[in-house]
């Protein structure tokens, strides 16, 4: 039974067994049921919430951390870590996961900008008649076969996959000596096919993402994508950001190996579902490109990770691979080879690399920003005449971790908030209309940049009380401000925004603009000076620019030069899947890329302390913004005064 089946029966109640010494959290997987967990399993997120109504006599005292994390209330009530709550003895626990704490679908992004490519696929298939043997010419399979393909397509073969070398008698044969061969960049036969298959040329792009996975299934004659799958990257479970998973996977060999199985079967998965869909089969897969951070393309390869966390944090490899699909465990044809972009650095990936393909900000004249915000922030500065790179540790606050009802982008969440400067009144919106679980990262964002706006909050971050409403209120936790009461939400609680989420957005955005400061240092260079803004991933299709602008996200650039782009790197994935010239491409970026390692620039905690405040402690940046707050705030002094 699921989570939601659970909930749509007549109790939300469920009697799950336990051992001794496991955590809740590991009985409810062990039984297939996940519940949010963006730490990892490792009590730092607090989104495990479940509640215990019986045996909870056998289970561990709540920990320090839970205490800290659940209210009094909470605890009273018989709500737990599901993490941190273990049992003393082998038992059963009867649960209730409260609707909050469910893993809904996560609203993904896989479209993006796409910029036409000539199609000249790495892969292509021809159709053979080859002249059978003879006591007169016994010539071998392989040589008749190579010599067809040289006099009829001027194709000198220089290799063979193994599998379909020991295939090739019985596929010749069987199919009288007409046969389609598919081959890889005109040198290594990939594979033989009885009778004519050249209108079944397909290849998969995935876009490997920390959060979620992005596959597009396409048609290697025409360059069309004929469907396009996602999920949400199981590794997830390990923890909602790249550090902890690297972390987990330093625990030895069987971690590594269980984080590089969890994302290869997800491929696996994606490949199978995109070709049942297509009314194909996974074998008729013959190319396969795939763009994703540095973690992630080290977690594919099944490459030790663990050197990214260190300083000076160097990749395994940095150039672009190809691997047999055999070798990497893909359920395609077997002698396929799998392409991975090239990485910049430890945290400057192959993904965003497709995204300077996709945007083409390689080739611009004007100076364009590329950024992609996600619990890794890759940064982009530069046009034709050079690139500049960065990545900073904007953390998983944007995507829901460490706030207070932070949630992911899924039904149920508030993905936009309103708040009247005047009256403090709250208006919102909520993925798929029902009564609101949750905050998602787009409207956390906004409503610290409308409490700001509204002065509720002041440039310090401070949430301030002498805003006098009921909305605005001092708990044993701190200050937070009611954005859903109780009685509207879909939870047991009031929907917060505390003055600790306040902290969390001006840390990560902080990140985000340090980041862009400094690369913009680097390149000698003025805000007003960058021409384009380019938006990337799923935060960036979602987030409100004023918003982002407001709070000194990014450097006060006018709206009009910001351009949503969607999913680019798997755009990007998709451009190296139809064109080989574009893999080629990827590997002349690289070489264009000077990385910038924020840690080692000497101004950088000047910046980033600077940046904490709202928009910014260096108010000469943010002119207009600091302009637009001071006229509100006077409109409240005035009302409050009444002299307005």
């Amino acid at each position: 039974m699921t989570l939601s089946e659970i909930r749509e029966s007549r109790s939300n109640r469920l009697l799950i067994s336990i051992l001794e010494d496991e955590s809740l959290l590991e009985a409810l997987r062990s039984r297939g049921l996940n519940i949010l967990s963006m730490c990892g399993g490792r009590g730092l997120c607090g989104k495990c919430r479940v509640m215990v109504p019986k045996g909870s006599g056998n289970l561990t005292r709540p920990t320090q951390t839970e205490r800290a994390l659940l209210s009094r209330a909470d605890l009273d009530a018989g709500y737990r870590l599901a993490c941190l709550a273990k049992s003393t003895r082998t038992t059963a626990v009867e649960l209730v996961i409260p609707p909050e704490s469910e893993e809904t679908q996560q609203r993904l992004v896989v479209s993006g900008l796409t910029p036409h490519v000539t199609l000249m696929p790495a892969v292509r298939k021809f159709f053979l008649r080859i002249q059978s043997p003879t006591l007169k010419d016994p010539t071998a399979d392989l040589e008749r076969l190579t010599e067809t393909l040289r006099k009829k397509e001027n194709l000198r073969i220089s290799d063979v996959g193994y599998r379909t070398l020991r295939v090739l008698p019985r596929i010749l044969r069987g199919g009288d000596w007409k046969v389609t061969v598919s081959v890889f960049k005109e040198k290594k036969i990939v594979k033989v096919e009885p009778g004519d298959r050249t209108d079944v040329c397909y290849g998969f792009a995935v876009d490997i993402g920390t959060t979620k996975l992005a596959g597009y299934l396409v048609n290697l004659n025409n360059g069309e994508t004929a469907t396009t799958v996602s999920s949400l990257n199981p590794q997830a479970k390990y923890g909602a950001d790249i550090i902890s998973r690297i972390t987990y996977t330093m625990r030895g060999e069987e971690a590594m190996a269980e984080m590089n199985r969890c994302v290869v079967e997800a491929v696996n998965s994606l490949i199978h579902e995109a070709c049942q869909k297509a009314g194909l089969s996974t074998q008729d897969v013959i190319d396969v490109s795939v763009a994703g951070n540095t973690a992630m393309h080290h977690f594919f390869l099944g490459l030790p990770s663990g050197y990214l966390s260190l300083a000076p944090y160097p990749p395994v490899a940095r150039r672009g691979l190809e691997v047999e699909a055999d070798k990497l465990g893909l359920n395609i044809a077997p002698d396929a080879k799998a392409y991975l972009f090239p990485v910049v650095a430890g945290f400057v990936g192959g993904d965003a690399v497709a995204d300077m393909i996709a945007t083409r900000i390689h080739s611009a004249r004007e100076l364009s920003m590329l950024i992609d915000i996600g619990t890794n922030a890759e940064i982009v500065l530069g046009n034709r005449e050079g690139l500049v790179a960065c990545s900073c540790a904007s953390g998983p606050a944007f995507e829901g971790a460490h706030i207070k009802h932070g949630m992911r982008a899924s039904e149920g969440a508030i993905e936009k908030i309103w708040i009247d400067p005047q009256t403090l009144d709250v208006s919102y919106r909520v993925i798929g209309g029902v009564r609101p679980v949750g905050i998602c990262g787009s409207a956390i964002v906004d409503g610290v940049a409308e409490m700001f706006r509204s002065g509720v909050v002041d440039s310090r971050g401070r949430i301030l009380r002498e805003r006098r409403t009921w909305r605005i209120r001092e708990t044993d936790g701190g200050t937070e401000m009611v954005i859903v009461s109780k009685s509207d939400a879909g939870i047991d609680d009031d929907i917060v925004v505390t003055q600790s989420d306040v902290r969390e957005i001006q840390l990560a955005k902080a990140a985000v603009y340090t980041g862009v400061s400094i690369l913009m240092r680097h390149m000698r260079v003025k805000p007003d000076e960058v021409r384009k803004v380019y938006l990337a991933g799923a935060f960036g299709t979602y987030v409100d620019p004023a918003s982002a602008r407001d709070i000194g996200m990014f450097p006060e650039i006018p709206l009009s030069r910001i351009e949503f782009v969607g999913n680019t790197a798997g755009s990007g994935a998709r451009m190296a899947l139809i064109s080989n010239p574009t893999r080629r491409l990827a590997e002349r970026i690289l070489s264009r890329v000077d990385y910038v390692e924020l840690g080692a620039d000497p101004r950088f905690q000047e910046e980033f302390l600077a940046a904490t405040d709202l928009p910014n402690a260096k108010k000469e940046l943010f002119p207009t913004v600091n302009r637009i707050i001071e006229h509100n705030l006077s409109l409240f002094q005035k009302k409050a005064s009444g002299d307005l």
